[in-house]
C-alpha cells in the first residue's frame, strides 16, 4: 500500500493564521482596557452621590426648611437655636454648611433657628432725673409714657415705673411708663390777719 504524501501547509497560511490570531489578541487587550477604564470613570459615578445646592431657607419655619432640605436628600441635624434681633422666633436663621454651598447628597444639615431678640433684665430708673435720660430711654424702648405726681421727692425724679425692675424685657418691644415727680404740693394760705381765733380754728 503505498501512502499519500502529507501536503504541507503553504508559508502564507500559516502567516495569516499568526496574524489573525495577534489581533485577537489585540482586540481583546483593547476591550479589557476599554472595560477598565469605563469602571474606573463611568461605573462609580452611578453609585456615588450627586452634588446638591443647599437651598435658601433663612426666615422659612423650621418645619418648611426641613422638608425642602430632605426634598433635596440632605439629612437634618439636631436644631441649634441663637438669638437674633433680625429673624422672628422660631424662624430659619442659617444653615451649617452656608446656604448656597454645594454638598454631596446624604449630607447633613444643621440649621440655626431664631429664638428672637435677646431678652435683658430691666433696668432700675428710680432716683434718676427723667430729663437727663429720657433721649436714650425713647431710643432703647418701644414707647415711654410719662406721670406726673405730686411727691417729696425732687421734682423731675422718677420714683415708679413699669415694668418692674428685674423683669425679663426686650426694650424694642417694650411700652416704659415712668412715674415723675412734681414736686412736694403746695398750700396757699390766705391772709388770716384780723381773724377771731374761732375762724382760722374753722378755716384750717
Amino acid at each position: 500500500i503505498k501512502k499519500e504524501p502529507v501536503k504541507k501547509e503553504p508559508d502564507k497560511l500559516k502567516l495569516k493564521k499568526k496574524n489573525s490570531f495577534a489581533k485577537f489578541i489585540i482586540g481583546t487587550f483593547i476591550a479589557l482596557l476599554i472595560g477598565v477604564l469605563l469602571a474606573i470613570t463611568l461605573i462609580p459615578a452611578l453609585f456615588l452621590p450627586e452634588d446638591v445646592e443647599i437651598p435658601d431657607v433663612k426666615d422659612m419655619t423650621y418645619e418648611s426648611a426641613v422638608t425642602l432640605l430632605a426634598s433635596k436628600g440632605l439629612k437634618i441635624s439636631d436644631p441649634k437655636e441663637i438669638f437674633d434681633d433680625e429673624v422672628a422666633e422660631g424662624k430659619v436663621v442659617k444653615t451649617s454648611p452656608n446656604i448656597g454651598e454645594t454638598v454631596k447628597e446624604n449630607s447633613s444639615i444643621t440649621i440655626y433657628k431664631s429664638k428672637g431678640k435677646k431678652s435683658n433684665e430691666m433696668e432700675d430708673l428710680k432716683g434718676f432725673q427723667y430729663n437727663t435720660i429720657k433721649s436714650r430711654l425713647q431710643d432703647d424702648y418701644r414707647s415711654v409714657t410719662t406721670h406726673f405726681i405730686e411727691s417729696d421727692e425732687r421734682e423731675g425724679e422718677i420714683i415708679d415705673q413699669s415694668p418692674n425692675v428685674g423683669a425679663e424685657v426686650v426694650p424694642s418691644e417694650t411700652d416704659l411708663n415712668v412715674w415723675i415727680s412734681k414736686g412736694a404740693s403746695t398750700i396757699t394760705l390766705r391772709d388770716l390777719k384780723g381773724w377771731s381765733r374761732k375762724d382760722v380754728e374753722t378755716y384750717a
